[in-house]
């Protein structure tokens, strides 16, 4: 409802399509991921088996309910973004760029593989070291 209720209100205008389509994406996969529950397993919630459990088709779908919630945000930050620029609404697209910017580092912080990862476990070791030689 709320992607057709934005796609009334900013229709003719810059982003009037895409911008809709892509809230329209992020509450597709919001409700993916409300509809088929997660497995319970590795611990989570309380009581649960400490291993990974084995993956059930709810589970499944639920793994693919981040996909387009985390696409249709990241995408469609920049997408208002420009909307909000020809509008010269200079806070929003602060905003919405501070989002989409958010959005692809806590991605990318999260993949224990991933290049941010690494870069903030040296951070904090770092300053951890900085803070044990700094009184000597």
């Amino acid at each position: 409802m709320s992607a057709y209720g934005g796609w009334r209100a900013s229709r003719p205008g810059p982003s009037g399509t895409w911008g809709p389509l892509l809230v329209g994406l992020l509450g597709a996969g919001l409700i993916v991921d409300g509809v088929f529950v997660t497995d319970a397993g590795a611990g989570f919630p309380p009581g649960a088996p400490a291993g990974a459990p084995e993956i059930s088709r709810h589970g499944a779908l639920h793994g693919l309910g981040p996909m387009p919630t985390v696409g249709g945000m990241t995408v469609g930050c920049p997408v208002f973004a420009r909307r909000f620029a020809a509008l010269r609404r200079w806070g929003w697209v602060a905003v919405c760029v501070a989002a989409a910017v958010a959005a692809v580092l806590l991605t990318a912080w999260s993949d224990p593989e991933g290049p941010a990862y690494d870069w903030c476990s040296r951070r904090r070791s770092c300053s951890r070291s900085w803070r044990l030689w700094r009184p000597a």
